[in-house]
């Protein structure tokens, strides 16, 4: 039995074909909290001569001796894939790609070569495809998720994924799944939980859930350079003099933020003054309807109630009424009773409902922008889940943490001969030489942290790959 060596293995529902992998057409594509990561695989198979059975040292697995003329393979539509870069060189092994064939294409080229050009998705596709519900009152974050999880386990009949790098994350006053797909309730929680600090989800090739704020994000992977000065490893790469980017977006820069969150309740006293004549006073604040108010006229209790139309104003059968007007603003209004007496006090007592609003501004940085309009670049935020000033506040600030200075980002391709691996959603320390610092006065040089959001990774040769790198500076 012949040993060989393939350094990029595929094994497809447990049959390892690595031998028949085309080196220069894969591909691997990462989208951080956009979508699954898909996968480009062709396999050919040149099925003219008889071929010996092979193990490959780095499955254990065999492939079976074939006869001159009959297919080595055929992949059918759901298929499992796994694609494990097998080197140990460089810190690995590596998954390169774990998931599903959803598309399989045969085209022949001859009576006796086929070749399978096939689009595969990650486990993120089982969270597309499975449905939850719950509700949750007060309840923090990650336990929610993992809830989820256990929910979508239990339809699931087994254990899909786990929850090992679910992080700690704040309270959410109320959540609800009505029969959603796993992966939209996980945004929505990631939502709701992005009061104080940015969370986010994503599934790993493991189908483990990680859900966590980039402050608990972990310690960069991998260290990439624009000055090369030695071999490439597991941990340092670097970067291609071709296709290199670096730009400052400040159309998305936010440096002041209204936050308008829920309603709180409050007792208001409302006092006016009688003239003879006047039926209609307007209150200071909307009322709730809830709850009862109450009146005195000239110290006389009065009947009076909360109604929303002229008609129900009509069979309140009460001598006052407090009712909105077509702007929405709400008066206390005589109803059966007469127009108060010139000096006769009016007392009105009642629970509001009052905004709650806040707001967070980053003074110096709007100093330092100045212009015409002062350096003030504002948004609006409206979250009904926000129930205190102070979460407002917060929710503000961190709007304000990702959004108060131009967005820097940076795109590059990776020299070849770096073999480690990343993945969407990591931190990288990227040392640039030829970019100017923002938060250095501009000057040349720096060595700083950023996410990958976007990543594209492909063969090049047998033993190596070229990865496409987009990321955003953190710090």
């Amino acid at each position: 039995m012949t040993v060989y060596d393939a350094p990029i293995t595929t094994v497809v529902n447990g049959v390892d074909i690595s031998r028949h992998l085309r080196a220069l057409d894969w591909s691997v594509s990462q989208n951080f909290g956009r979508q699954g990561v898909t996968a480009h695989l062709v396999w050919t198979d040149d099925f003219g001569t008889s071929r010996a059975s092979k193990t490959n040292p780095a499955t254990g697995l065999t492939q079976p001796a074939t006869t001159a003329g009959t297919p080595t393979f055929a992949i059918k539509t759901l298929q499992t894939v796994v694609m494990t870069d097998a080197n140990t060189d460089m810190g690995g092994p590596y998954t390169l790609f774990s998931g599903i064939i959803t598309t399989p294409k045969l085209v022949t080229y001859g009576p006796t070569w086929n070749e399978w050009q096939c689009d595969c998705i990650d486990a993120t596709t089982y969270a597309d495809n499975i449905l939850v519900q719950g509700t949750w009152l007060g309840n923090t974050a990650d336990f929610i998720v993992k809830q989820l999880i256990a929910f979508a386990n239990a339809q699931f009949g087994a254990t899909v994924f786990t929850t090992n790098n679910v992080q700690p994350g704040p309270v959410i006053n109320k959540y609800r799944a009505n029969y959603v797909p796993l992966s939209t309730a996980l945004a929505q929680v990631a939502r709701l939980a992005s009061s104080t600090s940015d969370y986010a989800y994503f599934v790993d090739f493991a189908r483990d859930i990680h859900f966590f704020s980039l402050t608990q994000n972990a310690t960069p992977r991998v260290t990439f350079g624009d000055n090369a000065t030695g071999a490439a490893t597991g941990t340092q790469g670097w970067i291609s003099d071709q296709n290199f980017a670096y730009e400052w977006d400040g159309g998305s820069l936010r440096n002041d933020c209204i936050v308008q969150g829920g309603v709180y309740q409050s007792l208001r006293v409302d006092n006016f003054v009688g003239n003879g004549s006047q039926r209609s006073w307007p209150l200071t604040f909307n009322p709730n309807a809830n709850v009862a108010p109450s009146l005195k006229v000239n110290g006389v209790a009065a009947t009076v109630t909360v109604e929303t139309s002229p008609t129900a104003a009509s069979l309140a059968g009460t001598s006052w009424v407090i009712m909105p007007n077509a702007a929405g603003q709400y008066f206390l209004q005589t109803l059966s009773a007469s127009a108060p007496g010139s000096g006769q006090p009016i007392v009105l007592r009642y629970t509001l409902d009052g905004p709650i609003i806040a707001r967070a501004r980053n003074a110096a940085g709007q100093a330092t922008l100045g212009g015409v309009n002062n350096g003030i670049w504002q948004m609006g935020i409206q979250d009904s889940s926000l129930l205190t000033v102070g979460t407002a506040q917060a929710r503000g600030n961190a709007e304000l943490q990702e959004f108060q200075y131009p967005q820097e980002r940076i795109s590059f391709d990776t020299v070849d001969t770096f073999r480690g691996h990343i993945n969407a959603g990591d931190l990288i320390i990227v040392q640039a030489s030829r970019v100017p610092d923002s938060q250095n006065g501009y000057a040349l040089g720096f060595t700083k942290h950023f996410l990958v959001n976007q990543l594209n990774y492909k063969g090049t040769t047998t033993q190596n790959r070229k990865y496409t790198i987009s990321a955003i500076r953190v710090s």
